[in-house]
């Protein structure tokens, strides 16, 4: 049984004279399977190899890996050509190349081989900059968050709500399921692209809300197995989304068990509302708490089908409620109604929206209006009488009470303003908008009105614009002020700018993100050596971006925000400390958001980072299939399974920008069955720079051994190990 570890004697004399910004130099090479150690190798062996090779001087640099293989034995195991990253793991963002001769070395992007057998060594190298051992440093352009959504939702859609840079919506009026699906703001699904729970059906109206501390979503529901209403919550803070429980709000439960006894619903502040049918109970949760609200279930002594009359809007510690014909005004401080005033009648029953909040011209809260009926009772529960320039707008508009009496056509009340629906008639013009339906109610625009100038708002003509259609809801969020978004039948999402009424919205100052693939790219070839310990990170900003005025949040692989690390500040150098910040708090794939305060976007597209961190080495893993390659044999019939010795070498040389290149080689030699009747075996090797060597006084040429020629720098012993195919 043979086997040999080649090491070089020159390892100690060559450190020994290496200047003072180099840094280890002894590369590794593992040759394995399963941790058995190789003590021979035989015809269907696998061996899967890894080059580790530590950068060998501080500053900038580029690093080279290398890898070759006595091909009278071994062959490179890549079973598509066009896909080498299945088969091959190099340094991120480095060049993966191959060599037919040894002396003209191939991208392999670029040209693919024709047949791995032919192929004699691999390598890959690319830019690196270290101020240490193991510690990188990486300066990354950012990428500018999407100024507007430009994604679809999915499935049959109703309100949009925002969260954690996520946009959500809930699927309406599901039997026996209710789904939620989450976007990114560039339009892109999330990594939960849907959480579907059984057990639990929506309503027409079936909106949803967040909370940005939890990261977890919450809508009305009706629970199957009681026919009870309450509040299901969905946690999109964890990958992949769960659901994180139903809490119920009544007992009376649905009426003939419908699901659509359930009315509109509202948010004030942490608090959402909606309204009980059978049972006439506003219900009312806390979204930041995750429970009821104390006083949960209040009865308005009314009853009927809430998906015809039952509708809320929260406001200002007010809750404007219909059911029924009746119209009254509850005070959630007082838990009762408003200054004890009794609901009003309303004078029409069929067509219904939620209670339009009325403000005058400094934005001061008068009261709520019905729409249709125009009845209105001020914040006591007392009538008073719709402004005229309120009523000449609702004239001026197209009729969507058909939608509204449906428990839809959701309006949003933010900023002073209303964003309403409305048709647009006549039918469109199919010639010019061919995927729309000739339907009078498929095309919804929108529109709005201004309380302080008490006009209509300009740019919202409530026209149809591409891409909205048969529109459900308006809806707002405090994280974008400056927009307003449209959900629809088909799940469309689309934003509007609140000011201008055209597609696509400023969704705040401009946000640049590092992408963690930029930041740290992953060196190792595993992913959990990516990055190990966070040092520092520098904010590189143009002239126009005020430093003091940017803010700096890590965000984990989970896009979560990390406690303790959001709206940091740099320092007068752009410096922020790291120190403390762990990679298990932040994870191996994070982000990092700077936000760029009030500058334009192309000023904060020229925004950098430098982010100092530490990471695994470098490494370059593949597989070896050993097989009988040799084109002659010592004897003319050797026994079946006879293979020639397999050598693998390992190479890894810093080329630094400014001084001599380093570098260190490792190879192992591992017997092959009956290799004294086969071709004598050989490898390619890497010459290594001659500078690093000269100061020895060892020349760099090769060392002949057993067959094959080797330069070994670096003396890490080599465990060598095989497996056996099946």
């Amino acid at each position: 049984m043979r086997i040999k570890f080649v090491a070089s004697v020159l390892a100690a004399l060559s450190l020994a004279f290496v200047p003072t910004a180099a840094q280890a130099v002894a590369t590794t090479l593992d040759v394995q399977n399963g941790g058995s150690a190789a003590v021979d190798l035989e015809a269907g062996d696998t061996l899967d190899v890894t080059v580790a090779g530590p950068i060998a001087k501080t500053g900038a640099a580029v690093h080279e890996l290398y890898s070759t293989w006595s091909t009278q034995s071994l062959a490179l195991l890549v079973e598509d050509t066009a896909f080498p990253e299945d088969n091959i793991t190099w340094p991120e963002g480095w060049t993966l190349e191959y060599t037919l001769d040894g002396t003209t070395w191939v991208d392999w992007s670029v040209t693919e081989p024709t047949d791995v057998l032919d192929i004699i060594a691999i390598r890959s190298q690319g830019d690196v900059n270290t101020v240490g051992e193991n510690m990188f440093k990486t300066t990354a352009d950012g990428a500018l968050r999407a100024a507007s959504f430009s994604g679809s939702g999915g499935g049959d859609g109703y309100n949009v709500a925002i969260g954690n840079n996520k946009v959500f919506n809930m699927y309406h009026h599901q039997d026996g399921t209710a789904t939620v699906q989450c976007h990114t703001f560039t339009g892109d699904l999330c990594a939960t692209s849907e959480l579907a729970l059984d057990g639990y059906s929506t309503n027409h109206a079936s909106s949803v809300y967040t909370d940005d501390t939890s990261g977890k979503v919450y809508g009305f529901v009706m629970r199957d197995s009681d026919a009870h209403f309450g509040v299901l919550c969905f946690d999109f803070s964890v990958e992949p989304a769960v659901g994180c429980g139903f809490t119920e709000l009544e007992t009376v439960g649905a009426g003939e068990g419908n699901m659509q006894d359930i009315g509109s619903s509202s948010q004030d502040g942490d608090i959402i509302w909606s309204i009980s049918g059978d049972g006439g109970q506003l219900l009312c949760f806390n979204v930041a708490t995750g429970v009821a609200c104390p006083d949960n279930g209040w009865g308005t002594s009314y009853s009927g089908f809430a998906f015809d009359t039952g509708r809320v809007t929260a406001v200002d510690g007010k809750v404007f409620w219909t059911l029924s014909s009746a119209f009254g005004c509850y005070d959630s401080v007082a838990n009762g109604l408003c200054n004890g005033a009794n609901p009003i009648t309303l004078t029409d029953t069929a067509n219904r929206h939620a209670p339009l909040p009325v403000e005058n011209t400094t934005g001061t809260l008068l009261g709520a209006c019905d729409i249709f009926t125009e009845q209105c009772i001020d914040t006591d529960g007392a009538t008073f009488t719709m402004d005229t320039d309120l009523q000449n707008f609702f004239n001026a508009q197209d009729d969507v009470s058909e939608l509204a009496k449906l428990n839809a056509a959701q309006f949003t009340y933010v900023d002073n303003r209303f964003y309403y629906l409305t048709q647009d008639t006549p039918d469109p013009d199919l010639s010019t908008n061919p995927s729309a339906e000739a339907e009078n109610w498929t095309f919804y625009g929108v529109n709005c009105y201004d309380f302080a100038t008490e006009a209509a708002c300009a740019g919202f003509d409530g026209l149809n614009r591409e891409g909205i259609t048969r529109v459900y809801t308006v809806s707002s969020d405090s994280q974008t002020p400056g927009c307003v978004w449209v959900n629809s039948d088909s799940g469309t999402i689309v934003p509007l700018d609140a000011e201008t009424g055209e597609i696509g919205c400023d969704l705040g100052n401009p946000i640049v993100e590092l992408p963690y693939d930029a930041v740290t790219p992953r060196m190792s070839c595993v992913e959990e050596g990516r990055v190990t310990a966070w040092e520092s990170i520098k904010v590189n900003v143009p002239a126009g971006v005020v430093l003091a005025d940017t803010r700096l949040s890590f965000y984990d692989s989970e896009g979560v925000a990390v406690d303790g690390y959001t709206d940091l500040i740099p320092n007068a150098s752009g410096l922020i400390d790291l120190a403390g910040l762990t990679s298990d708090e932040t994870g191996t794939q994070p982000s990092i958001r700077i936000d760029a305060g009030d500058v334009s976007d192309a000023l904060a597209d020229e925004i950098t980072a430098t982010v100092t961190f530490v990471a695994e080495d470098p490494e370059l893993c593949f597989a070896l299939d050993a097989d009988n390659y040799c084109e002659t044999t010592v004897v003319d019939s050797p026994p079946a399974g006879s293979i020639a010795d397999g050598i693998v070498e390992g190479t890894s040389i810093t080329r630094p920008n400014a001084g001599n290149d380093l570098g260190s080689k490792e190879t192992s030699e591992i017997p092959g069955t009956n290799a004294d009747q086969m071709c004598q075996a050989s490898a390619l090797s890497i010459d290594l720079p001659i500078s690093q060597l000269a100061s020895t006084g060892v020349d760099a040429g090769t060392i002949a051994m057993a067959g094959f020629a080797v330069v070994a720098v670096g003396g890490a012993a080599v465990a060598v190990t095989r497996r056996r195919k099946a």
